[in-house]
């Protein structure tokens, strides 16, 4: 199934524009160690009589052709139906989050660059901040989330507890989130614009040095977020309940940080444009749905369930 999955990466169209030569070979390079490895635990699952990944997901494509083709009426094994979605889950988002990641490194590296041809004029002045440092810190952030991301869904391993135990199977639920992902999320945007500058002016120094401070504190709660999912990383899946970090106090502390975050960035072009507010409220919705989703998927895990009587706050603490 890996294999099958770079031959699409490198057949279908719309992934040689999306994946740069460099990303291909790195998916290559990466479908060939996947193999590797794969032939180790494959040796190690038969001597102990377990089915492979290959096995369950082969078998629950049978059971999908006898009950659509067919029109036979059984049940799923609810491993099978795991290890199947599981990899659909893996083919989407390996290839956005390298895409990601590639383009966030090279904003970082500009910035990085552009701070060191000007290291002869550093001043610890609003202005440098503004200009140098704030573009900076913020291609770190991007550049350490979206690397958490990948490597969340690259790496599978019970040392590192993040075993996929469920993958949501509604509709609904694969909809709102691949919403916000392209190619699906460049298509809505054409009706729904997504007019987030992250490096907006808010008409003095001060003021936008205030403002993206605040910014760098929701960054930084973002940051706080993933870094406690850590190796859970990862978009539709239950990898394991975590309860520490903000998660003590919000269900959805990334969610509220990213949109708060954007909501400032768009505050400059309210007073020309306020269509702009109808846009990210529409965007905002989307993740909040996200949200909602989430939790009736994971509602299936009585330790979710237990979580969720503690944490009584999805969004906002005292609010929602």
């Amino acid at each position: 199934m890996v294999w099958t999955a770079i031959l699409v990466y490198n057949t279908i169209p719309y992934y040689h524009t999306f994946l740069n030569t460099r990303l291909q070979y790195s998916l290559l390079l990466l479908a060939a160690a996947y193999s590797v490895y794969a032939v180790h635990v494959t040796r190690i699952r038969l001597q102990k009589g377990q089915d492979t990944k290959g096995w369950m997901m082969g078998r629950y494509i049978g059971h999908l052709y006898r009950v659509l083709i067919k029109r036979k009426k059984e049940k799923a094994n609810p491993e099978d139906r795991v290890a199947f979605l599981a990899f659909w889950v893996k083919f989407y988002f390996i290839p956005v989050m390298m895409n990601f990641s590639y383009r966030n490194l090279a904003n970082l590296k500009y910035y990085s660059l552009q701070l060191l041809a000007d290291s002869n004029q550093f001043s610890a002045t609003i202005s440098y901040f503004n200009t140098q440092l704030f573009p900076l810190l913020v291609s770190v952030c991007y550049v350490t989330l979206t690397g958490i991301y990948l490597f969340g869904y690259i790496v599978e391993s019970p040392a590192l507890n993040n075993k996929v135990k469920s993958v949501d199977p509604s509709l609904f639920g694969w909809a709102v989130t691949l919403a916000c992902y392209p190619p699906f999320s460049n298509f809505i945007s054409r009706h729904i614009r997504f007019e987030i500058n992250i490096n907006a002016s808010f008409g003095n120094e001060v003021t936008t040095f205030i403002v993206r401070i605040l910014m760098l504190a929701l960054m930084g709660l973002m940051f706080w977020s993933v870094g406690v999912l850590g190796t859970k990383c990862s978009n539709l899946t239950n990898r394991g309940i975590i309860t520490n970090g903000p998660y003590r106090w919000l269900r959805h502390p990334h969610y509220t940080a990213k949109n708060l975050m954007w909501w400032c960035t768009i505050l400059p072009a309210v007073p020309e444009r306020p269509i702009v507010i109808l846009f990210l409220a529409m965007w905002t919705a989307i993740y909040i749905l996200r949200g909602l989703t989430e939790e009736k998927h994971l509602m299936s895990d009585p330790e979710y369930q237990a979580y969720c009587e503690k944490v009584k706050w999805k969004f906002f603490p005292g609010i929602w």
